[in-house]
């Protein structure tokens, strides 16, 4: 079960839709009306039915309870094992402050400053996903014997991206001094609803990370070569940048023998 999208919410007018982009549907002018104290105020607030109509502090302090909850009750209930909340709660945060990124295990443990030891942080990191609090995104991979090299670390998400701001004590006002953190959490908050919108088509959501350092934030494929590269970004002034990306994807892959996108988002 997800928490809702933002079309669920109201705060999309759902003019795009995935199956059009996937049948070859053009969307020209189809563009967003949040700014970003709207979008910060979403990230806050996250997609909990219990939160639709309360404001984003007393939304954000029900993910607060349930990271609790998960913290000191449900990883315990998986094997019966018992857990210290206090570690819980640090990989919690390490995983917050790495979200939307490629972080490593290492990397995480190293951010941890030595409080939880790789193993354990492993182990909770595991639990987590099985829990449904941790969602991998995991690399795409469109041929087994494709000559493109491509890095095969998944992506690791919280289940929502209000998860994320409470668990780094974030408001919508202190995101908005911190584009850099809003970023992610954004891409975090659009990965959400493309993931429950390419799971309504019958399709996967990847990301692409190649040997070469290409990448792109998201893919969204289905078997028999569907696919669709997207460029998750917050400031207008990256969108050329996400163009040329999404264009030297495509490039890469046609000439490594894969089909061309159907779409570029």
């Amino acid at each position: 079960m997800d928490t809702m999208t933002l079309f669920e919410l109201g705060k999309s007018s759902g003019a795009v839709m995935l199956s059009g982009i996937i049948s070859g549907k053009k969307f020209n002018g189809a563009f967003g009306s949040l700014d970003s104290a709207s979008i910060a105020e979403c990230v806050v607030r996250g997609g909990w039915p219990a939160a639709v109509g309360h404001d984003a502090r007393a939304a954000s302090a029900m993910a607060k309870r349930y990271i609790n909850i998960v913290a000191e009750e449900d990883l315990s209930r998986v094997d019966g094992s018992r857990r210290d909340p206090e570690k819980v709660k640090a990989v919690i945060e390490s995983l917050a402050r790495n979200e939307s990124t490629l972080a490593t295990l290492k990397t995480l443990v190293a951010d941890l400053g030595g409080e939880v030891s790789r193993q354990t942080a492993s182990s909770y990191i595991s639990l987590l996903a099985r829990v449904n609090f941790v969602r991998d995104i995991p690399a795409w991979n469109p041929a087994m014997r494709s000559p493109v090299h491509l890095r095969e670390s998944k992506k690791h998400h919280l289940a929502d991206p209000s998860l994320a701001a409470a668990a780094l004590g974030a408001t919508p006002e202190t995101l908005l001094l911190d584009f850099k953190t809003l970023g992610l959490l954004f891409e975090s908050l659009a990965l959400h609803d493309l993931w429950v919108y390419a799971q309504a088509n019958g399709m996967g959501l990847y990301h692409y990370h190649d040997s070469r350092d290409l990448e792109v934030d998201a893919v969204i494929a289905a078997p028999g070569g569907t696919w669709i590269p997207i460029e998750v970004k917050l400031s207008s002034a990256q969108i050329e940048e996400a163009s040329d990306s999404l264009v030297a994807v495509e490039k890469r892959m046609v000439a490594a023998g894969n089909n061309p996108p159907v779409s570029k988002v």
